[in-house]
């Protein structure tokens, strides 16, 4: 499993917890040890992202804020990822076009010659 950032996991405890979630299901979905579970759910508890719904269940739900952040950070992502994907099309059309420099030059020729011939001809 790749590296994840705090705020990635941030998120995805936010979207497992957009329903009622308890924390056995959060970390074997997330794939996180009891305790980095425990630590994360403190920061979002202190910052009302979350709130535990049932206290003998142990079940958090996302409170408003907590849902507005995970909006926020789905825009931020598909935008990042847009913009991702426009800069390697960018730079493959840019390494094409200096790649295939030598093919503009030849039909640049070409053209050349035949305009010599049809004036020639006419």
């Amino acid at each position: 499993m790749k590296n994840r950032s705090e705020i990635e996991l941030i998120a995805l405890i936010m979207r497992t917890a957009l329903n009622d979630t308890t924390i056995t299901k959060m970390k074997y979905r997330l794939c996180l040890s009891h305790n980095q579970l425990i630590k994360y759910l403190l920061i979002l508890r202190e910052n009302e992202m979350l709130e535990q719904h049932n206290y003998e269940e142990q079940t958090f739900i996302a409170t408003d804020k907590g849902r507005y952040f995970l909006h926020v950070y789905m825009e931020l992502n598909e935008l990042s990822t847009s913009v991702a994907c426009k800069r390697n099309i960018i730079a493959h059309s840019y390494h094409a076009l200096l790649t295939n420099t030598h093919i503009i030059r030849n039909a640049i020729y070409c053209i050349r010659y035949l305009l010599i011939t049809i004036r020639s001809i006419v």
